[in-house]
């Protein structure tokens, strides 16, 4: 895949457990904010003025502090939501189920905390108001247990979330709280004097437990706590496992039902290539057959074979030997370690799957293609600085390697990597449909690209159905394009049971493709932003199947699994 957010193999069990961990942390925010903003609803009808955040004629330096955390707790709300809906993970962690039991810790106690205050609670400091000094239930525990509450459910989406941009906004949340908490003292021992002073002297700002509580009540609380966390999390997993079982025993009809229920956009093409003849149908919502239209789709990562063939040719002209590294293309400081071309066409180069830089920040804030913007000096720049002095790394997916890849290309043959693909698509394979995208299509949601983008030659190519079905039938016919390509250039075996019980194997690995030595199979996929594709093909049976998607990578039962299905159905 080419997404930054994806990895190579969509793997079934990791997306259900994705889809459950969005759920849980949308159900979680909308009990928070429901909460929340009801409790204000109730306590207006009775004529108290709850929200009182830099309101009245307060200190100076009290009206930027609420002002500064209304602002802070106002923008981190569509911050964690973008970072749920869209699965903006920077990395992907057992750490995740930690955080939505923590998120879900921080919804409980702060529901506790509102209600035990009754109409007392306020947001912000009141000017005039007199309220009562809360002490009792879960204030015994904490003297800011509401705060706490909102702590705890900003640190679990951010642990289950994580990205740079979350990472700023809960960090700033969190410290215009404490900061509030400080001014919240400061008024509660002018309006309470000793009678407070002596709650802060038993009872902690944050976690330290009253001493004059009982056991008992102190024991029955923290169970509860976490028998709640632990029965919510229990019944997630158990849902999920139960949709995971279900899997590998639907037939490819009824993954394509269940992948396009109830949702009117989808538009998901299905090719085969069997007994010599070639056809495709096309499949909407619930499954039903639409006219067999030409649809333009993004391929994603299916572009890395199109950068490998373009290797292979280079390679038969005598312009790159496989073993030689990068630095005999490219212009590298002497003297550092560079991976061989070999070890970037079968991602055992020891390079991530991308690095981290600048542009991003900006394409996430837009909800662009995470990789616009960055360019060949960014690419050489990193390179200059990266250090690959093991001898052997392990098979590690890199979009990164194979933007390297493009690069190369672009140094033996004096063209950019959008002339020299276009072409060869176009030209020498005849593929008049395949092309570096130019955002022009039947379909929505392309991503957008810039002439010089450097992870072009990573999953940069639209392309149809048409197209896809000729390039798998070159592939079953041998063509000198790519015969070469299919060869083992790496033992990689990085399949697992979850991969396995969907049929999906990863044995070795040639330039790009895929090869499951067990089942015969030869194969790739992609998947960007909003669309996802699998080829497929068995040299033996001579049997081919290409899935062409307008949905996420993520969304229910991916591509692959939608092709590995029908490819065993057709052998």
């Amino acid at each position: 895949m080419l997404a930054m957010r994806y990895n190579k193999i969509t793997d079934v069990k990791e997306i259900l457990q994705m889809k459950l961990y969005q759920t849980a942390a949308l159900v979680i925010l909308a009990l928070f904010y429901t909460a929340y903003f009801t409790k204000m609803i109730l306590q207006a009808k009775k004529g108290v003025k709850t929200n009182q955040m830099a309101k009245g004629n307060k200190p100076r330096k009290l009206i930027i502090i609420e002002s500064l955390l209304k602002m802070a707790t106002y923008c981190i709300i569509p911050v964690e939501t973008v970072s749920i809906l869209y699965d903006l993970r920077m990395w992907k962690s057992p750490a995740s189920r930690i955080g939505i039991i923590i998120a879900a810790l921080g919804v409980f106690i702060f529901v506790i905390a509102m209600t035990t205050m009754r109409d007392s609670w306020r947001a912000g400091i009141p000017e005039k108001d007199k309220t009562a000094l809360v002490t009792s239930g879960i204030y015994r525990f904490s003297r800011n247990p509401a705060f706490l509450g909102f702590d705890f459910m900003y640190l679990g989406i951010l642990i289950s979330f994580f990205n740079y941009l979350h990472l700023l906004f809960a960090v700033f949340a969190m410290v215009m709280l404490h900061l509030q908490i400080l001014q919240e003292e400061s008024f509660l021992t002018a309006a309470f004097g000793e009678p407070y002073l002596e709650y802060k002297r038993r009872t902690g700002r944050y976690f330290i437990i009253d001493r004059a509580y009982g056991k008992n009540p102190k024991r029955i609380l923290i169970v509860s706590i976490f028998l709640c966390a632990a029965l919510g999390l229990v019944g997630l997993m158990i849902y999920g496992n139960s949709r995971m079982q279900k899997l590998p025993q639907l037939t490819f009809a009824e993954s394509l039902a269940y992948t396009t229920k109830h949702n009117p956009d989808a538009v998901i093409t299905a090719g085969i290539i069997k007994d010599g003849q070639v056809s495709f149908r096309v499949y909407g919502e619930d499954g039903r057959e639409l006219p067999a239209a030409l649809h333009t789709y993004e391929i994603g990562s299916l572009t890395k074979t199109f950068t490998a063939a373009l290797i292979n040719k280079a390679v038969s002209e005598g312009r790159i030997d496989l073993e030689d590294t990068i630095d005999n293309y490219l212009p590298l400081p002497n003297g550092n370690p560079y991976p061989t071309v070999r070890e970037l066409l079968t991602h055992t180069s020891g390079y991530r799957g991308y690095y981290f830089e600048t542009p991003m920040i900006e394409n996430f804030m837009i909800g662009r293609n995470d990789f616009y913007g960055i360019t060949r000096k960014t690419i050489v720049d990193q390179l200059s600085q990266l250090s690959m002095d093991q001898n052997h790394y392990d098979f590690t997916y890199s979009n990164y390697g194979y933007a390297v890849l493009g690069l190369v290309l672009e140094d033996v043959y004096d063209t950019d990597y959008t002339t020299l693909v276009n072409d060869f698509a176009q030209n020498d394979l005849g593929l008049t449909n395949t092309k570096i995208s130019d955002q022009n299509g039947d379909l929505d949601n392309y991503w957008v690209w810039k002439t010089n983008d450097a992870y072009l030659s990573a999953g940069a190519i639209t392309s149809n159905i048409s197209d896809m079905l000729s390039y798998a039938q070159m592939q079953l016919n041998g063509d000198p394009h790519f015969a070469d390509c299919h060869q083992t250039l790496a033992t990689i075996n990085v399949s697992n049971a979850s991969y396995e019980s969907m049929g999906i194997r990863m044995d070795e690995i040639g330039m790009a493709w895929i090869l499951d030595t067990e089942n015969g199979i030869i194969w790739h996929n992609g998947g960007t932003g909003d669309y996802n594709s699998y080829l497929g093909f068995h040299p033996e049976s001579q049997t081919a199947v290409v899935i062409l998607s307008n949905l996420p990578p993520s969304y229910r039962i991916p591509a692959t699994v939608l092709g590995v299905k029908l490819l065993e159905e057709i052998r």
